[in-house]
């Protein structure tokens, strides 16, 4: 009950839509199809319950039975919730296909070493020990991937915008997963970790469907934000019209001349360096920018540096977008990506995909 109630709270629960959060909506469903298989896993419990063995310690075809089935849900279980991590942390598309390949083949071996062992009974104690090595050490490798892939997203994160964004809980999920995924194995031999288990398990899901379905509706609203910031003229600041006309004839030949050398590339710039660079007031640059373009000094200076980008992906159609991005001054590969995506309304590989198809 406990699953299916979670399955369907987190799968059917209303999500705002937005295209910059578009995972999000996926990886709610990826999680709720997961708690629907451990629903699907219970039941064949139900409907088999010669299947199940009270005593591990007594091997029978009924342990064998009890540990296949347990491993075989729990597999898909876990692998299913690192992928709605990997979405949450909107991993490059290609490691999400990459994790769907590499979930289908342990699942592949898995469903063949299992019916090896019913159809040569002999080798079953034998099967039982590849089942566990299986699992194991496909659990490793998920764990291993979206720790790394956390990581990485963190430190983009550090220099995404003025907004914070917090998935440190992520984190939290991933080492939560892993943990109960080594004592499914544990615990079908070692009762205390199974009944451990037993008393954190719901707990742990019980998190895991708030946070995702909290989670969401605060990125729609600070994503909303970031279009509001990117697409609206700032307010005029009161200056009067002669001080104006002379701040823009003294400085935008400057602005100008600074384009068109493409200093914009260098990474890790402030107003303060950009104004040092022209020899000239930063109050005056930041008005000529706020007033005179109508935009904030981080959107001018990131919109600069995707329409060199622009060129780059094309003239270049073999350099990766990572290396696109450090050159035009981007070089954390999460924050080049957004701010592309912000400002042309598509990710850097299909906006390169598109032009070259023309």
């Amino acid at each position: 009950m406990t699953f299916a109630f979670l399955g369907v709270f987190i799968t059917f629960t209303h999500a705002q839509e937005h295209k910059d959060v578009k995972n999000y909506v996926k990886a709610k469903r990826t999680l709720g199809f997961a708690f629907f298989m451990m629903t699907l896993y219970c039941i064949v419990r139900l409907a088999f319950p010669q299947w199940h063995l009270e005593d591990h310690h007594v091997y029978s075809e009924a342990l064998y039975q009890d540990f296949s089935l347990l491993v075989f849900f729990s597999l898909i279980f876990s692998w299913l919730n690192y992928s709605s991590f990997l979405l949450l942390m909107d991993s490059a598309s290609y490691h999400r296909r990459r994790f769907l390949v590499d979930g289908l083949t342990p699942l592949g071996i898995l469903i063949l070493i299992i019916l090896v062992g019913e159809i040569w009974v002999k080798a079953q104690p034998t099967c039982i020990i590849l089942i566990g090595a299986t699992f194991i050490i496909k659990g490793i490798y998920m764990f291993y991937i979206c720790e790394r892939e956390y990581r990485k997203c963190a430190k983009d994160l550090d220099n995404f915008y003025d907004h914070e964004m917090d998935i440190k809980w992520i984190r939290v999920l991933i080492w939560l997963t892993f943990a109960l995924s080594i004592m499914t194995v544990v615990g079908f031999y070692v009762k205390e970790v199974h009944y451990f288990s037993d008393i954190i398990a719901p707990i742990a899901f019980v998190f895991m469907a708030i946070k995702i379905i909290n989670w969401g509706p605060k990125q729609v609203d600070k994503v909303r934000a970031q279009y509001a910031e990117l697409t609206s003229p700032l307010p005029i600041s009161p200056v009067n019209a002669e001080k104006r006309e002379v701040i823009s004839k003294s400085i935008k030949p400057k602005v100008d001349k600074w384009v068109s050398e493409k200093l914009f590339c260098r990474p890790d710039m402030t107003i303060k360096d950009v104004a040092a660079d022209m020899g000239t007031n930063q109050n005056y640059l930041s008005k000529y920018i706020n007033n005179e373009l109508g935009i904030t000094f981080q959107v001018w200076l990131n919109t600069l540096r995707v329409e060199e980008s622009k060129e780059l992906l094309i003239s270049k159609p073999k350099t990766s977008i990572e290396e696109i991005g450090i050159s035009v001054g981007i070089p954390q590969t999460y924050n080049f990506s957004r701010w592309f995506k912000q400002i042309t309304g598509e990710t850097p590989f299909r906006w390169r995909k598109q032009q070259l198809a023309k």
